[in-house]
């Protein structure tokens, strides 16, 4: 798993919020986009040219002390842009959010700061396989 973390953009913060059309607080994650303009700008070319075509993919680092065990998310978009990311957080810091997202099948993705007009992006999330993952870790790793 070398190279588990190797160009993920960055984590500022996570926590719950509510967008446009939806009145439950979703989980969410705000990234430092400032390296990643490709990723800065895909909220708005989704805005302007609909959702497109998006996967994602989840896997665990279960190696060491639990405490130390991470999560990465990857995020695969081929329309109507092409970008692919990956964000990695530590499991146990994010395990609430984690089991939101398996929970809801969504997860906001803000590039912008949180203010009127921010930047984000409902990704939609592979709630089998986020949940197979969050199982092996309650299994012992």
């Amino acid at each position: 798993m070398e190279g588990f973390s190797d160009g993920a953009v960055p984590v500022v913060s996570v926590g719950r919020t509510t967008v446009e059309g939806d009145d439950r607080a979703l989980p969410a994650v705000l990234l430092d986009v400032s390296d990643r303009p490709d990723v800065a700008d895909l909220a708005r070319v989704h805005a302007l040219e609909g959702v497109g075509d998006v996967r994602t993919a989840a896997a665990v680092r279960t190696v060491g002390d639990p405490a130390d065990w991470l999560i990465r998310l990857d995020v695969a978009v081929d329309r109507p842009v092409r970008c692919r990311f990956h964000v990695v957080t530590g499991l146990v810091a994010s395990l609430g959010l984690l089991r939101d997202v398996a929970d809801t099948g969504l997860l906001v993705i803000a590039t912008g700061e949180p203010e009127p007009g921010a930047r984000w992006l409902a990704v939609e999330i592979d709630r089998p396989q986020l949940a197979e993952v969050l199982a092996t870790v309650s299994g012992g790793g």
